[in-house]
């Protein structure tokens, strides 16, 4: 068994690689062998280490870089000694768990490996695939339909890199008259020209959608209605397989007192990131009376420009408190000293890990209303859905709370259990076995 991702565990710690990881643990169980294979970038040198007893070999990918790589016209230089390791492994199954672009894992290494036999699976983590911005948010302001269209989604591929007012009207323009002469504008090696060929780029978007269908025996999604958008996309319903996200963590903290406060006390944990709202999230509690409410941001951050404006918005709000990120093993207790957690994603996340870790902490959410949180979320019941981006939205959500807090204790009691891992291990067993069998 072998499972392609770009960068792993100790160096990477996101959703994806720690489902990877739990994953391989619990298919351990059922004596079944997980190896993961990874790019060694800017290395000539493969290597391999050790990590939670699972072998990780990084292949050498010594490839710089170059506009030909990113637009997929050619091929990374490590391909070749990527599929040399997949002949010397030799594994029933390639599972596939992201595509890039660029150096790291992409479509050139799923078709070669198909080609040579292998049988792939591949699991759909982010909408990326099926979404250019990767947010299923239509010019950032609503959530779309998620049906891939070669002028809405230029539109929209326009707006989310920044091309704005008149500029944008112009180049939107522009998309009627390379059609009507059939132009391909991404041979000229500039801005303009990559962005009048946005409705030639959102095409082979598509083809390339429908060409990992064809290089693959199964899609796997992680939930309904990503697997709609999917189907409205025309990926064939019987090649998609649905196996819903469990918890990937050791073992579930027991339940602690939460410590005693008058005020309600709200727990974020993530990234501090444009694309998990934090900034609504801030601007929110801005107008919500401090004496009333605690925050306690727990997260690291990559975006400086971001984290200083997320910082101007708390500077005054003595309630507002920037914490360290969290260990994986104490998000789940952490979460437990609080009376809800806040998840204000500003985009449509699969299903963000942490409603997870949320629910087994049983402590209910105020989450904005992007598909994950929404399909997972029922209003009133076992948490509350916010308007997306919608800063009075959220603020009289938690208002409500302040002034109701019975409704807190209500929400817990609505609350389902979570999916134990070992039962999605036991699933893509089934998967696998079937798969090799050429079910």
């Amino acid at each position: 068994m072998l499972h392609i991702l770009n960068a792993y565990l100790p160096d990477q710690i996101a959703g994806t690689e720690i489902y990877v990881n739990a994953l391989a643990r619990e298919l351990k169980n059922f004596e079944v062998e997980s190896k993961i294979l990874i790019p060694n970038y800017g290395s000539n040198d493969t290597i391999g280490y050790e990590y939670e007893e699972v072998e990780v070999i990084k292949y050498a990918e010594p490839t710089k870089a170059s506009r030909d790589i990113i637009t997929g016209k050619k091929a990374p230089g490590g391909l070749e000694t990527f599929l040399a390791i997949l002949k010397n492994e030799s594994p029933d199954i390639v599972h596939y768990h992201e595509l890039a672009g660029s150096i790291g894992i992409g479509n050139y290494h799923l078709k070669a490996s198909h080609e040579l036999g292998f049988k792939n699976i591949i699991t759909f983590h982010v909408v990326k695939y099926s979404c250019k911005t990767g947010t299923l948010m239509y010019m950032g302001k609503q959530k779309c339909d998620g049906i891939i269209k070669k002028l809405r989604c230029s539109k929209c591929w326009l707006h989310h890199k920044g091309e704005v007012g008149l500029r944008r009207n112009i180049i939107t323009a522009g998309f009627t008259f390379t059609k009507f002469f059939n132009l391909d504008t991404s041979v000229f090696n500039n801005e303009l020209g990559t962005a009048l060929a946005f409705p030639k780029l959102i095409e082979r978007f598509k083809k390339t959608l429908l060409s990992i269908q064809a290089n693959t025996s199964k899609i796997i999604v992680l939930t309904d209605w990503y697997k709609n958008i999917l189907i409205k996309n025309g990926i064939a319903e019987t090649h998609i397989e649905l196996i819903y996200q469990g918890l990937p963590t050791k073992k579930l903290p027991l339940k602690v007192t939460k410590p005693t406060s008058q005020k309600l006390r709200i727990i974020y944990v993530g990234r501090i990131s444009h694309f998990k709202g934090v900034d609504v999230m801030l601007c929110a509690l801005q107008h919500v009376d401090p004496d009333l409410f605690l925050l306690d941001i727990y997260g690291g951050c990559n975006e400086d420009d971001y984290m200083m404006l997320c910082k101007s918005l708390s500077a005054s709000n003595k309630s507002v408190q920037w914490k360290r990120a969290l260990a994986p093993e104490l998000v789940i207790q952490t979460i437990q000293q609080y009376d809800i957690i806040c998840i204000p994603s500003a985009v449509s996340e699969m299903g963000p890990f942490v409603l997870k870790e949320a629910f087994a902490a049983g402590v209910p959410a105020v989450a904005s209303d992007v598909y994950g949180n929404a399909e997972q979320i029922e209003h009133g019941q076992n948490g509350w859905l916010f308007k997306y981006n919608d800063v009075e939205d959220l603020r009289k959500n938690i208002e409500n709370l302040i002034s109701n807090p019975s409704l807190i204790g209500d929400a817990n009691l609505k609350m389902k259990p979570v999916k134990e891992f070992s039962l999605v291990a036991q699933e893509h067993l089934v998967l696998y076995q079937n798969t090799a069998a050429g079910k």
